[in-house]
C-alpha cells in the first residue's frame, strides 16, 4: 500500500474535475436554451451530469482509505417535453405555426451553476489546506 503525503488531494481533484463539468453542462444549456430546429426534429435537450462515489479498495470498505472522490457516471438528457410556442412566422414553425424550445429554465440551470461553483470552491479550500497541513508536517519532521 502507498504513502500518500496529502490524502485529501486525490478526493478533492475528482471533485474539482466533477463540478468543472457539471458548470460546463450548466453553462452549455443556458446556451441553447432558445434554440430552435425544423419541426422539432434533433432538437436540444437539457444535459444533467449524473455523479457516482469511487472506492479504492473494495475489500476494505470500513475503512476511511478506501474512499477514491467522486466520478462522473455519466452526462444524460433530460426527459422534460419541449414547450410549445405559437409563432407561425418563424421558419422553424410546423404547418400549425407551433414552434418548439427545449425546456430549460434559465433560472435552475444558474442555480445549478452557482452550487456546482461553490462545491468548486469548497474542494479548492480543502486542497489548499490539505498541503498546508503536509508542509508544516514537514517542517516537524525535520527539526527532529
Amino acid at each position: 500500500m502507498g504513502y500518500e503525503l496529502i490524502p485529501a488531494a486525490s478526493i478533492s481533484s475528482s471533485g474539482l474535475r466533477a463540478e468543472t463539468l457539471r458548470m460546463e453542462v450548466a453553462a452549455n444549456n443556458i446556451a441553447n436554451a432558445q434554440t430552435t430546429s425544423p419541426n422539432g426534429k434533433n432538437l436540444y435537450q437539457r444535459k444533467v451530469v449524473v455523479f457516482e462515489s469511487v472506492l479504492k479498495d473494495q475489500f476494505n470498505r470500513n475503512s476511511f482509505n478506501s474512499f477514491g472522490g467522486v466520478n462522473v457516471k455519466e452526462v444524460v438528457a433530460s426527459n422534460k417535453q419541449p414547450i410549445e410556442i405559437f409563432n407561425p412566422s418563424h421558419p422553424h414553425a410546423d404547418e400549425n405555426g407551433m414552434l418548439l424550445k427545449p425546456n430549460i429554465s434559465p433560472l435552475e440551470e444558474m442555480v445549478d451553476m452557482m452550487t456546482a461553483t461553490r462545491a468548486y470552491e469548497a474542494n479548492l479550500t480543502l486542497m489548499k489546506e490539505s498541503k498546508k497541513m503536509a508542509e508544516k508536517t514537514i517542517q516537524l519532521g525535520g527539526q527532529g
